[in-house]
């Protein structure tokens, strides 16, 4: 089932320090959304995305979620390294979505450029990104890694979606783009 991201209004992340779900925090941050979130660690991310008003706890519990979001985002880290809390957060009675399956959602009805494969994904979506900006068509960006603006991510205007798709756990295949880069393939990643 789809989610109509206009109808939502707090979004909440677990593992939101992580390079790419904390992308998708920033562009929620960007459209207006009310963003919390959930991490074992602090770090650079965590400490930016609260000065730009996210409400961050440093601590992993279902109890964190909090009563009024109405979408939950998770890293698929999760899934491996705390299994009973994945187990409990599928019993939520609010609609859940992977970091991949979030990307293809928001790439949903965007002219969608995903860049994918074993090496070079982070700095051919930079480049390809930088192309765009440079020929002014404003577009979003998510990338798996920070910039040299020190941002992994990029809020545009014009419906271009440029976005790194990873290849773990065939993440890429959430994604429905009009253009697919494909760096190189190399057995990587076989082990899931």
């Amino acid at each position: 089932m789809n989610i109509d991201l206009s109808k939502i209004k707090h979004v909440h992340f677990i593992g939101i320090g992580g390079i790419g779900i904390s992308a998708i925090a920033r562009m929620m941050i960007s459209i207006g959304k009310k963003v919390s979130g959930q991490d074992v660690h602090e770090s650079n991310i965590t400490a930016d995305l609260s000065s730009l008003g996210a409400d961050i706890v440093l601590s992993q519990s279902i109890e964190n979620i909090p009563t009024d979001a109405d979408l939950i985002v998770y890293t698929i880290a999760i899934e491996y390294y705390d299994e009973k809390f994945f187990s409990e957060l599928k019993f939520q009675d609010i609609p859940i979505r992977s970091y991949p399956q979030m990307l293809g959602e928001i790439s949903r009805g965007q002219y969608t450029i995903a860049v994918t494969g074993t090496h070079g994904k982070t700095t051919t979506t930079g480049m390809t990104a930088q192309i765009f900006r440079d020929l002014e068509r404003d577009p979003t960006v998510v990338v798996g890694s920070l910039l040299s603006d020190g941002t992994n991510f990029v809020y545009g205007h014009s419906g271009i979606f440029i976005s790194e798709s990873c290849e773990y756990r065939r993440s890429f295949l959430n994604m429905s783009p009009k253009i697919l880069v494909i760096t190189n393939v190399e057995e990587d990643n076989l082990d899931y």
